[in-house]
This record gives C-alpha cells, sequence and structure tokens, in this order.
C-alpha cells in the first residue's frame, strides 16, 4: 500500500517509513501538514499515519487528506490521554471516519491495522466488480 507518515519529529517519520518500507509498504515520509496537503493535490495514499504531535493541524490535516482523497484511510497516532476526545469529535461528525494507534503503539500493532486496512480494500474492490457487472457472473 501506498502510506503517508506525517510527523514533526524526523526522526520517528523516518524509522516509520523505514519500517514500513521492509514490510513491503511504499512510503512517504513528511515532516509537516502544509507539506503534506500540498503533496496531496498530487498524489494519492492508500492510507496516512498522522502524528497528534503536529498540534491542532492534525484534525485538519486528516479532514483535508479525506476531502482530497475519500478512499485513504487515516491512522491518528494520539495520547492515551485524548483519544475520547477524539471518538467525540467523531460522535458528533466534526470530523469523518478515522482509526487511530496510541502513541507507544508496537509495529506489530501498525503492522496488523495495515493488514486490516488492505483486507477491507481488497474486498470492497471485489464488491464493486460484482456489483459493476454482475451479469457476468
Amino acid at each position: 500500500m501506498k502510506v503517508l507518515v506525517v510527523n514533526d519529529e524526523r526522526a520517528t517519520a523516518d524509522s516509520l517509513a523505514e519500517i514500513l518500507h521492509r514490510n513491503g509498504h511504499h512510503v512517504l515520509p513528511l515532516y509537516d501538514a502544509v507539506e503534506a496537503m500540498d503533496l496531496a493535490e498530487h498524489l494519492t495514499f492508500d492510507v496516512a499515519l498522522i502524528a497528534r504531535k503536529l498540534g491542532q493541524s492534525f484534525l485538519d490535516l486528516g479532514d483535508g487528506l479525506q476531502k482530497m482523497m475519500p478512499r485513504c484511510n487515516i491512522i491518528f497516532v494520539l495520547d492515551p490521554g485524548i483519544i475520547w476526545f477524539a471518538q467525540g469529535l467523531l460522535k458528533h461528525g466534526l470530523v469523518k471516519e478515522f482509526e487511530y494507534l496510541p502513541e507507544s503503539f508496537k509495529t506489530e500493532d501498525l503492522l496488523k491495522k495495515l493488514g486490516e486496512i488492505a483486507s477491507q480494500r481488497s474486498l470492497h474492490q471485489i464488491e464493486t466488480v460484482f456489483s459493476d457487472s454482475p451479469e457476468q457472473f
């Protein structure tokens, strides 16, 4: 999958990009929200992994990326203390669908989540084929 990693901590973004690349993903690490939004005008990604440390702009970035790339799955990396806040935003429709990982996530947790997203995408593609041309089956 094509994964966009946005984290203002360069070492963290680069480390995540390297791990994901070694696990078969095409990854682009970026270090600020403005740069990510500019790039999204020209490229599309399957997943955007966005760090909470970007400040308030992390929500704007998630929302903006989903508007520009509706099929992009957004994963926020959040401090466990504010997960309730993000869930409230989702519940009240202030942000669209997203997923999250705690800041202290393990690599296996991220890879598992990406695997689940890849499976959902494959299922969606199969359903689309069947619904687009049911007479062929």
